[in-house]
């Protein structure tokens, strides 16, 4: 398994990409005003809004190993299904 993505809140999307644009060079995936995804070398990083998304960690799984899990449709296509470990840190799987 490998990690995905890192989500992190942001104030204001479009100041937080270039933010990481400029001080890290992260290559700007997507943007729009409700969330980005920049790219590293070595990972992603989502850029979200407090109020529509938590701060989490993404895993990248596949659906079929988690039968008894209910996975929804990202708005590009991907399957997603948040979960909480036992310290209330919140985990994305998505494939």
């Amino acid at each position: 398994m490998r990690i995905d993505h890192i989500a992190v809140q942001v104030e204001n999307i479009y100041e937080a990409c270039e933010w990481y644009h400029c001080n890290f060079q992260a290559n700007v995936v997507y943007f729009d005003e409700t969330w980005a995804l920049l790219e590293f070398e070595n990972i992603k990083l989502a850029l979200v809004l407090p109020n529509q998304h938590k701060n989490h960690i993404a895993v990248e799984v596949k659906p079929e190993k988690y039968p008894t899990l209910e996975f929804k449709q990202h708005r590009d296509g991907s399957k997603y299904h948040y979960l909480t470990d036992p310290w209330g840190n919140c985990v994305e799987l998505i494939n």
